[in-house]
């Protein structure tokens, strides 16, 4: 999306992100914003290196203008920064996983977002959906080797490219009692998806129950960073700790396991 954009003209300006990108029209150009403003820290950083980046929120912390700070902190006019920013964009390299649809927010129930199967609605292969909403069934059902097999045939067509479909098929290969069969589609999924909190949940389970506690720390501290609500990633934190000789944080993880549980008060 940001590639593309800086390619034909289409970037958004930061005026038009002021004062809120909460006000942009539409999905598209808020992420898009988000995207530019990630890759503005990156050039900075890459001009200046990360004491460029603290000389901004210094300038700006003490009042100076964003456009001053940047162009204070990296000695060059702002719209020398602008037009060096602009052409790095349109030829970075795209990360892996980078060359693909734009994740757009669907709302279950939404006729327009696919209705009740909405989360399956980023799956491009018919079939493949068609495999994943059996899945679903059979999951709901508690049928979780019946779950796993149908799962697994929509994997098989499109692998890793839906990350709400290989986490469930991770968690029906656990329950299933096939560990690897969810690390390997996990692995594939987790670079594509980084960000996907669902994704190192998964992943947290699987090293739970392999009892290799540091992967389990860090893949349910990468999920935390996405979804710090999330009762299990706080529980799955409080075992790893606890595992490692780490006793104050095992402690402080289990009480914010209970408290979003609702088991205790605040």
């Amino acid at each position: 999306l940001l590639r593309d954009a800086a390619r034909e003209g289409r970037l958004i300006t930061f005026a038009q992100m002021h004062p809120s990108m909460a006000k942009l029209p539409s999905q598209e150009a808020a992420a898009l914003a988000f995207a530019e403003v990630l890759a503005a820290v990156e050039w900075i950083t890459r001009r200046g290196g990360p004491p460029a980046l603290l000389r901004v929120l210094d300038l700006v912390a003490h009042g100076r203008p964003a456009d001053q700070a940047v162009a204070q902190a990296l000695s060059v006019p702002f719209e020398t920064f602008l037009q060096d920013w602009r052409q790095w964009m349109a030829t970075r390299p795209l990360p892996e996983g980078g060359d693909r649809e734009l994740k757009l927010l669907r709302f279950k129930g939404d006729p327009r977002h696919g209705g009740a199967h909405s989360e399956w609605a980023d799956i491009p292969d018919e079939k493949a959906r068609g495999f994943a909403r059996l899945g679903e069934i059979f999951r709901g059902r508690g049928r979780w080797e019946a779950a796993r097999q149908e799962y697994g045939k929509a994997v098989r067509r499109v692998g890793g490219r839906s990350a709400a479909l290989a986490s469930k098929f991770a968690l029906a290969s656990l329950m299933s009692g096939r560990e690897g069969e969810a690390a390997a589609v996990l692995s594939e999924a987790v670079r594509l998806h980084p960000g996907h909190a669902a994704l190192h949940v998964s992943l947290g389970r699987l090293y739970l129950k392999k009892q290799q506690w540091q992967p389990a720390r860090d893949a349910f501290l990468l999920a935390n960073r996405t979804d710090p609500f999330d009762p299990e990633i706080h529980a799955g934190l409080a075992r790893a700790f606890e595992a490692l000789g780490e006793k104050a944080l095992a402690e402080r993880e289990q009480r914010f396991a209970g408290l979003l549980s609702g088991e205790h008060e605040r």
